[in-house]
């Protein structure tokens, strides 16, 4: 709580450092992560799930999880929505073939970077040795494919091939092993495998480098974990930052915490905490949500429930706000035609333009919106343009900002006028130069680039793309973009004037966290406790409009000596002092009074201060 006196003000702001470095040097050692029992989030029913051994949630993809059977299927995954419901069915085939690619025991799933920057990749573990027998295990390496929640009402099913997958064969350095968990580093792109039933259970390690060498690689042992003789893992994850990592069994899980800097091995070596498991038949999946702030498990089994947990420590990750998602309605102009640069920028007119939601293009089959590519399909345009505005707020606070693209199979991306994104495109391209190659490959999956939070402007902002095929004859055309940003809390402020200043002291509480302007968190409730000085009282308070924060005619009247205020945005109050003499005056009397105040007001032009306008010493008794 704060007495607000000009005097006295900036002697108390020292005292309010003092008392946040002592609270902050007591957080220095973090208290355990808790999280709240599993609520069932829905149902997975598909026909073809019937052992799911393994799931992870999509980076890019909204409330998309991805899953697999255990041993006895074939090679694929599946999507399924945060409630439960199939999205997609994808089969990892042979190049240019139907044929599945070998799957002996499919027992985990992970995702994280690989090969190409921007793209996450799925690493399904084909690590299941019941006999350790196995003289070598697969990893398949998947570029995560593009899923909507939307396609619920009509899944897909496509085959992978073409370069879209590779196999990646492991070796322990000791012998084989039977493992069903892993993970892979979402800041070194190193994998992680966590043998089943040693005890102490062995975690092995492949860098990066490994992964991507095209050759056979033998793992290092990273570090033994010894959880105690019953425990069994059958699941393992990391959450999206890096910093918390789950060992999962039947009926129990551990979270191990992992500070700034350390190793995997390191964090592994760290005493973990129990975290909450429903009660499963055959529970061996578990993952973080796509921000890392609660869980989702599933068990084996037909029909199981689909169990959420929610954190109840406030350690959690920020949560992103999405300012442009997914799917979303652009405006397009598909008519070959050359439109220059004024087109990028927001004061351009495409009125005229037509109009779907994403994604946008032709000839694969998965889009809401077709465009048009001309008469001719051999002679196809070669760039089409699109154009979305959004609406921000608070973007002085914004610390990230993240775009995520589909694109085939040129790219450049503008934000209010300024280049943010180019991929397949040469700089200087003009309106009919093709795209510098295909990507097949990667036609189906998200691209995400960091942005320049400083290009966003307060209000309506403008997304400008375009997308060049890379030949006149190529056959498809993918487009969609989101934009997430990642904000700090806005700060309101609250100013204080008073009339005959002299006469009391107002006491503001909670403390403000500024010592040149009184300014709290958005959304903050503040108490006004108003002290009047011997044989005086408040007259009344003034609660200026937001919209007219400097006029008394849009001002309310508050009698009491205790106020309180909501600061959702930045506020004017004043305090009025009077001479002796009771509070509670006729509401009658407390318009004239507020009148007879707005002429003196007028009258004497008093000089403002950041945070605090100068007060009234006048000895008025108004």
């Amino acid at each position: 709580m704060q007495t607000r006196r000009t005097s006295a003000w900036p002697s108390v702001l020292p005292v309010c450092g003092c008392a946040l470095a002592l609270a902050l040097a007591g957080r220095s050692a973090r208290a355990a992560s808790t999280f709240a029992g599993g609520v069932t989030q829905g149902t997975v029913s598909a026909s073809g799930i019937t052992e799911a051994s393994g799931l992870v949630a999509s980076r890019h993809s909204p409330e998309v999880l991805w899953t697999h059977n255990d041993s006895g299927d074939v090679a694929r995954v599946f999507a399924i929505s945060t409630q439960g419901a199939l999205l997609a069915t994808y089969n990892i085939t042979e190049p240019g073939t139907s044929t599945f690619a070998p799957a002996v025991d499919f027992e985990d799933i992970a995702i994280g970077p690989g090969p190409r920057e921007g793209v996450t990749y799925l690493y399904v573990g084909d690590i299941g040795d019941n006999g350790a027998s196995r003289a070598s295990i697969l990893v398949y390496r998947i570029a995560e494919p593009v899923v909507y929640v939307h396609q619920s009402a009509n899944p897909v099913t496509r085959d992978l091939n073409q370069g879209e997958w590779q196999s990646i064969t492991l070796q322990y350095p000791d012998g084989a092993h039977n493992a069903e968990g892993i993970f892979v580093d979402p800041l070194t792109g190193d994998l992680f495998i966590v043998t089943k039933v040693s005890v102490p259970m062995g975690v092995y390690q492949a860098t990066k480098a490994q992964l991507e060498s095209g050759t056979a690689v033998t793992m290092s042992l990273a570090v033994t974990v010894n959880l105690g003789s019953s425990t069994t893992a059958t699941a393992a994850e990391i959450s999206p930052s890096g910093r918390q990592i789950i060992i999962k069994g039947y009926g129990w899980a551990r979270l191990f915490e992992r500070a700034v800097g350390q190793s995997v091995a390191d964090a592994l070596g760290g005493t973990p905490v129990s975290i909450p498991v429903a009660s499963e038949p055959q529970g061996e999946a578990i993952t973080f949500d796509a921000i890392g702030d609660g869980y989702f498990t599933l068990s084996e089994g037909r029909n199981q429930p689909l169990y959420y947990y929610e954190r109840t420590s406030d350690d959690g990750p920020t949560q992103p706000t999405p300012l442009l998602t997914a799917a979303s309605t652009w405006r397009y102009l598909d008519d070959g035609s050359d439109q220059g640069t004024a087109w990028r920028l927001p004061a351009f007119d495409d009125g005229a333009w037509d109009a779907g939601p994403a994604q946008l293009g032709y000839g694969d089959g998965d889009e809401q919106t077709v465009v048009d590519f001309g008469s001719d399909p051999n002679d196809k345009v070669v760039t089409t343009y699109f154009r979305r505005t959004f609406d921000a707020t608070d973007v002085d606070v914004c610390e990230r900002l993240v775009g995520a693209i589909v694109y085939d199979d040129g790219a450049a991306v503008y934000l209010n006028g300024t280049e943010v994104f180019r991929a397949g495109l040469d700089p200087n391209a003009a309106f009919d130069t093709p795209a510098g190659a295909t990507q097949y490959a990667l036609e189906n999956a998200w691209f995400s680039f960091e942005v320049d939070p400083n290009l966003l402007v307060e209000g309506t902002n403008t997304l400008a793309v375009e997308i060049h095929q890379v030949s006149p004859g190529s056959s498809d055309l993918s487009f969609d973009l989101s934009l997430t940003g990642t904000f700090g809390v806005p700060q309101r402020r609250l100013t204080i004037t008073e009339f005959n200043g002299l006469w009391g002291d107002v006491t503001i509480d909670p403390e403000p966290n500024d010592a040149n302007e009184i300014t709290f968190p958005a959304g903050t409730v503040v108490t006004l406790t108003a002290a009047p000085a011997v044989d005086r009282a408040l007259r009344h308070w003034l609660i200026f409009d937001p919209s007219h924060p400097d006029d008394a005619n849009h001002a309310a009247i508050d009698a009491n000596n205790v106020m309180t205020l909501t600061l959702d945005t930045d506020r004017h109050v004043e305090a009025v002092w009077m001479c002796g003499g009771s509070a509670a005056l006729p509401l009658v009397l407390m318009t004239c009074a507020l009148a007879v105040h707005w002429i003196i007001r007028r009258r004497t032009a008093r000089p403002g201060r950041a945070g605090r306008a100068a007060e009234d010493h006048s000895s008025s008794n108004v």
